[in-house]
């Protein structure tokens, strides 16, 4: 808990550095002051960048295995064309693959 703790400390940093200076001082994100609005808006932004990472990330991966698995049925398809497989073994493939 205490590195997880530990990476969000610049962020945290950053809000502070905010707040201070302003309008005397602040208590960091969420204190009082200036700081307040700024850090509070940077830390939406920041919660906002990384889920919008993770979703594009997710949406990739879930792409590319699809992609991967019709790259697959298509070789499958065309030995059977060429007579590599028999009908049996085609739709034991196909079915291992979907």
């Amino acid at each position: 808990m205490q590195a997880l703790l530990a990476q969000f400390a610049p962020l945290a940093q950053a809000g502070r550095d905010l707040g201070y200076g302003m309008r005397g001082g602040g208590y960091g994100v969420w204190g009082s002051g200036w700081g307040f609005p700024i850090g509070t808006i940077v830390a939406a932004l920041v919660f906002a960048g990384l889920v919008a990472a993770v979703i594009v990330l997710s949406v990739r991966l879930s792409r590319r295995d699809r992609h991967r698995t019709s790259e697959a049925i298509e070789i499958v398809k065309a030995r059977y064309a060429r007579g590599e497989i028999s009908k049996n073994e085609f739709e034991e493939i196909k079915k291992d693959l979907s």
